[in-house]
């Protein structure tokens, strides 16, 4: 498979194939600016190592999963991720245990194949999905595995030790083809114009391609904008029914495609190119052109309309309990004002999260719970409950804010007042030493 402009890279993504079958290894994160073609590289990889007879396992990361644990790997391994609930995973090895499970699974998958595993939007992943792949990545020597990761340039993720390569802009002569325009001896100085503004992106000259008119009355181009215009013009026109699918798959992402008699809603919505029948937008940025035009009624309606359609999958399907989690996510994100049950809700999630190990996930949970809960006395329990999955999760910096937060808590049952006092004993061990650690416990 070609793409026009990206041999090199595509020869790169070869030999990782190349290692891959000899049984090397390999592994490789694609960075670069939205729409300069990570994901147009990533799907030609994986169709070239389906030619070759690789097994693949391909997912991506989704805008708004961060406070699902595990979520990008429930996704990608749903018949593994069903031991991960209740099962401990901190006191049992944590995500090292998990990442080699992970490796046996795939082993037991394609026996007698070389893999590829693709993971697109890795800055969206989960954080406990996040560290789990990228331990698995540090281990692939002498495995017949190629993992390859794309993310946007100049946003951390756990992934940033791997080897790299920087995606730059498509080179002139490939820019000039791409715009699909009659360049004549005047434009080749609106060609270096464009390049200038644009960068080479491919996306950006694909939305200038076929218009007359390249640059704005004061000479300039307003990419950004006319990105924006180009991502969304197909929703501005949609009937109502059409506009609510794109709508609840900007908020929510593929597992609107689970919700029962979905599959006609996103048949019709399909049509307007924006989504596929699968739940997934065209490119991750309509997203933001999509909920920009949208009022915060709107989406409000739509976060219930979410809510609701989960609670109906949980109550169907009772053994998973990530249905009742984005119920939970999506009523949270529809209050308007402190409410205590769902409040309630959110942590009942947190403590999933943390029986799972992801603690990083239960932590964000809890505080959010927080906010919304009336009592005092659920608060600080909560907030006790955050610090101590923040420390858990070796998110030192958010457990010392949260300590600060909670200093002179008044509201803490004989449990949680324990559970403060160990963090806070913990996190003044890991500081300042143990002579102020002894202090702290006095204090207790």
């Amino acid at each position: 498979m070609s793409i026009l402009g990206r041999e090199t890279e595509l020869a790169e993504l070869n030999g990782c194939l190349d290692d891959a079958e000899r049984g090397i290894g390999a592994s490789l994160l694609l960075l670069g600016e939205p729409g300069v073609g990570k994901t147009a590289l990533l799907r030609a990889a994986v169709v070239t190592a389906r030619e070759r007879g690789f097994g693949i396992v391909a997912g991506a990361g989704i805008e708004g999963d961060g406070d699902f644990g595990f979520a990008a790997l429930a996704r990608l391994f749903p018949d593994l991720f069903e031991s991960f609930e209740g099962s401990g995973r901190r006191e049992n090895g944590g995500f090292r245990r998990t990442a080699t499970d992970l490796a046996n699974f795939l082993e037991d998958m394609f026996p007698e194949r070389p893999v590829l595993l693709a993971i697109d939007d890795a800055q969206w992943l989960d954080h406990s999905s996040a560290e789990t792949l990228r331990i698995l990545a540090g281990s692939l020597l002498g495995e017949r595995v190629a993992m390859l990761v794309t993310a946007r340039v100049g946003v951390a993720s756990a992934f940033d030790s791997l080897d790299s390569r920087l995606l730059q802009g498509l080179p002139r002569e490939v820019a000039r083809d791409l715009l699909g325009h009659d360049f004549d001896a005047r434009s080749e100085d609106e060609l270096d114009r464009v390049l200038a503004a644009t960068g080479g992106n491919p996306m950006a000259l694909l939305s200038l391609r076929g218009e007359s008119g390249w640059f704005d009355v004061d000479g300039t181009i307003a990419l950004p904008a006319r990105l924006d215009r180009a991502l969304a013009a197909p929703f501005i026109n949609l009937g109502t029914r059409d506009r609510a699918t794109v709508v609840r798959v900007a908020l929510a992402g593929p597992v609107v495609a689970s919700i029962p008699d979905a599959a006609d809603d996103l048949e019709s919505a399909s049509r307007c190119g924006l989504v596929n029948t699968g739940a997934v937008l065209r490119h991750p940025l309509i997203r933001s052109a999509v909920l920009a035009r949208c009022s915060r009624d709107e989406v409000t309606h739509q976060h219930e309309v979410l809510a609701a359609a989960f609670d109906e999958l949980g109550r169907t399907l009772p053994h998973d309990t990530s249905w009742l989690d984005r119920a939970a996510h999506h009523r949270a994100l529809a209050c308007v004002a402190p409410d205590s049950a769902v409040a309630d809700e959110l942590f009942a999630s947190s403590q999933r999260a943390r029986a799972r190990g992801a603690f990083v996930e239960a932590g964000r949970l809890a505080e959010r719970a927080v906010a919304l809960h009336r009592d005092p006395l659920a608060r600080d329990k909560m907030l006790a409950q955050a610090a101590s999955n923040a420390w858990l999760g070796s998110d030192l910096e958010r457990t010392s804010q949260l300590l600060l937060q909670g200093a002179g808590l008044e509201h803490l049952d004989a449990e949680a007042h324990a559970q403060w006092a160990i963090v806070r004993v913990q996190a003044a061990m890991w500081v300042d030493g143990p002579v102020v650690a002894r202090e702290d416990l006095a204090s207790v």
